[in-house]
């Protein structure tokens, strides 16, 4: 889905109706690829989306995910010396204190199980 989505950003702004520009987005689509995207840009969650993205910027954490697997995916395909950094792919979340640990308790004795 990313690398249908790359630059979709570029065709966000508050000027056009939605916030997004579908028909500059879908031109510079392929052929084959239009009809999935023109029906993906014309749902209530894309138009959520793009809400969120205009109204959080950058401070959204599924926001930057989604963008730096994007720049991950082009990281890995282009061959320039400088590459986009990813730091919010590279935290590491197994750190106490992030997750909190859940204990199954076992049912009382004499209970019903089914």
């Amino acid at each position: 889905m990313t690398d249908l989505l790359v630059d979709h950003s570029r065709f966000t702004n508050g000027k056009f109706d939605g916030g997004f520009d579908q028909h500059g987005f879908l031109a510079k689509c392929s052929e084959p690829e239009r009809p999935f995207l023109k029906e993906l840009t014309s749902t209530q969650m894309w138009a959520g989306w793009i809400s969120r993205r205009l109204a959080s910027g950058e401070d959204s954490k599924d926001i930057v995910l989604f963008d730096e697997v994007i720049a991950q995916k082009l990281n890995r395909k282009t061959f320039t010396l400088s590459k986009t950094a990813t730091p919010f792919l590279s935290l590491d979340f197994s750190e106490k204190g992030h997750y909190r640990e859940v204990r199954v308790q076992d049912p009382p004795r004499g209970s019903v199980q089914a």
